[in-house]
């Protein structure tokens, strides 16, 4: 996958329907461009909604220890079906190629449904995991919810 506005992925713009093309992988959930909202749309379809980034693609490799941040730009509208979702993040570095329990964050609430733009900054420098070329981060957006719940996100970046 590659993407002319975003060539090394430190920062996908989701503003743009550019944005769906950076998306490696898709799990129960439908993605589009809501042009209304300069944002892309994640719609639930079925049970444990995600989506992953790859980085093994990226133009040039990208490590862990120049990117101790992750920040996600998102906006959940009110009338989901909770107030307050629980989210999960796999991600992936060095030795670690794939999803797994050992590499996983898990919140148990943070991506509010207020119907505003909300930032999510997640710390990743303090996991011992989080070391080595960075390969894919898979982001479990909704750990809890129904199909027909909606996640608008406008950017997604690694920061220095």
């Amino acid at each position: 996958f590659t993407n002319e506005s975003s060539p090394h992925k430190e920062k996908i713009d989701f503003s743009s329907a550019l944005g769906i093309d950076m998306v490696s992988k898709l799990n129960n959930c439908s993605i589009s461009f809501d042009s209304s909202k300069n944002a892309t749309v994640l719609t639930v379809t079925g049970n444990d909604p995600y989506f992953s980034i790859s980085y093994s693609d990226s133009a040039k490799d990208l490590f862990a220890s120049d990117f101790p941040k992750l920040r996600i730009t998102y906006m959940v509208p009110t009338g989901q079906s909770s107030s307050n979702f629980s989210y999960a993040l796999y991600p992936c570095a060095g030795t670690i190629s794939a999803p797994t329990a050992q590499a996983q964050i898990y919140k148990t609430t943070g991506i509010i449904a207020d119907g505003a733009y909300h930032t999510l900054e997640i710390d990743l420098s303090q996991y011992s995991f989080w070391t080595g070329k960075i390969n894919l981060i898979r982001f479990d957006f909704f750990n809890d919810s129904r199909i027909g719940d909606v996640f608008y996100i406008t950017s997604f970046e690694l920061v220095k």
